[in-house]
C-alpha cells in the first residue's frame, strides 16, 4: 500500500482533532449551552451570545465532518487498497475558499496541502490492483467477521460516553473553575471516551494483529484470550461501578463522594435534566461484555497450534 496513501486519512483526522481543541481554547457558548439543557438552546436570535452559540455549533459540525471523511477513507483504503479521489476534490472545495476569504491567515491551508495530497495519492493508487485476502501463512484458523449487532454495540460504548465526556469539558471551561480542575476534567473525559474506544478494536483488524507501529509486534496476531479476559474483567468492573452509583442515588449509602482535587469554592450541584446524559454510559459494561463474547467465539481456536503441529508420528 502506498505510504503517502496511508497518511492522507490521518492527516485529515489529525486535522479534524486539531479543529475540536482549537474550538475549544477560543471563546465558545457551549457553557451556556449546556446550563440551558441543550434542546432548544439556540433558537432565540435575540439573545445576547446567539451567534457565539451558533458558531460553537457549527465549529462542531465542521469538525465532525472531517473526522468523518478522514475515517471512511481510511476504511476504504483498507477494503480496496485505493484511496478515492473524491477526497481530494471536496477538501479542495473547502480549502479554497477558505483561503481565499481568510487570506492569508487560515487554517484552511491544511486542508488545501492535504487535499492536493490526496489526489496524489488517489492516483497513484488507482493503477494499484486491488488487495486480496490471502490464506493464512500460520496455519491457523482464519478470524471469523464480526456480527451486526456486535459492531453495533462497539460503537455505542464510545458513543454511550461522550454526551457526559462532553458536558463536563464544558462545565469546566464555564463555569469558572480553577486551570487545575479544567485539567482534571477535561483528562478524565478524555481518558473516559479513549478507554470506551478500545471496545472498537474487538470488531476491527487492529484488535486481531498488532498494528505496524507497535515495536516487535507489528503484523503478528494479538493475543485473543488475553484481550478478552481484560475486556470481560473490565466490563464487570463498569457494571459494577454503574449499580454502586444507582443504588447510591436511590439509597443514599455515601452522601458526598471523595475530593480528588483541590477546589477553590463550592459549586452548585447539576440540574436534574444532567442526569439524561449520563444514561446511555450506563450500558457501557454490558456492551463490552456482550463484545467480548463475540470476539471470544470469532477468535476461538486463532491461538492453537494446527492439528498435524508437533504431532509425534513414531514407527
Amino acid at each position: 500500500m502506498n505510504a503517502l496513501a496511508r497518511w492522507v486519512p490521518r492527516l485529515v483526522i489529525a486535522t479534524a482533532l486539531a479543529h475540536f481543541a482549537w474550538g475549544l481554547a477560543q471563546p465558545h457558548a457551549w457553557g451556556a449551552i449546556a446550563r440551558d439543557g441543550f434542546l432548544r438552546s439556540v433558537v432565540d436570535p435575540g439573545a445576547e451570545d446567539h451567534y457565539l452559540r451558533e458558531f460553537s455549533v457549527w465549529w462542531m459540525v465542521a469538525g465532525v465532518a472531517l473526522l468523518a471523511m478522514g475515517t471512511l477513507a481510511r476504511h476504504i483504503l483498507r477494503t480496496t487498497g485505493r484511496l478515492p479521489a473524491q477526497l481530494g476534490w471536496y477538501l479542495l472545495v473547502v480549502g479554497v475558499p477558505l483561503c481565499l476569504i481568510y487570506f492569508p491567515v487560515t487554517g484552511g491551508w491544511a486542508v488545501l496541502a492535504i487535499g492536493i495530497l490526496a489526489l496524489v495519492a488517489a492516483r497513484r493508487t488507482a493503477a494499484t490492483p486491488p488487495a486480496l485476502p490471502t490464506p493464512s501463512a500460520t496455519g491457523r484458523p482464519p478470524v471469523l467477521p464480526p456480527a451486526r449487532w456486535a459492531v453495533w454495540a462497539a460503537w455505542a460504548a464510545p458513543l454511550g460516553v461522550l454526551p457526559s465526556s462532553v458536558w463536563r469539558v464544558a462545565v469546566g471551561f464555564a463555569d469558572g473553575h480553577a486551570p487545575s480542575e479544567i485539567v482534571y476534567m477535561t483528562a478524565l473525559s478524555c481518558v473516559t471516551v479513549g478507554t470506551a474506544f478500545l471496545t472498537v478494536g474487538l470488531v476491527r483488524h487492529w484488535g486481531e494483529t498488532f498494528p505496524r507501529w507497535v515495536p516487535r509486534a507489528a503484523g503478528r496476531p494479538v493475543p485473543a484470550r488475553a484481550v478478552t479476559r481484560i475486556a470481560r474483567i473490565g466490563a464487570l468492573l463498569v457494571i459494577l461501578i454503574t449499580l454502586y452509583g444507582v443504588l447510591n442515588n436511590i439509597f443514599g449509602f455515601v452522601e458526598r463522594a471523595p475530593v480528588l482535587i483541590a477546589q477553590d469554592r463550592e459549586y452548585e450541584q447539576p440540574e436534574a435534566w444532567v442526569n439524561y446524559l449520563y444514561l446511555p454510559a450506563a450500558a457501557w459494561g454490558f456492551l463490552v461484555l456482550a463484545v467480548a463474547g463475540d470476539y471470544a467465539r470469532r477468535t476461538a481456536g486463532r491461538e492453537r497450534r494446527p492439528a498435524a503441529e508437533g504431532r509425534f508420528t513414531g514407527t
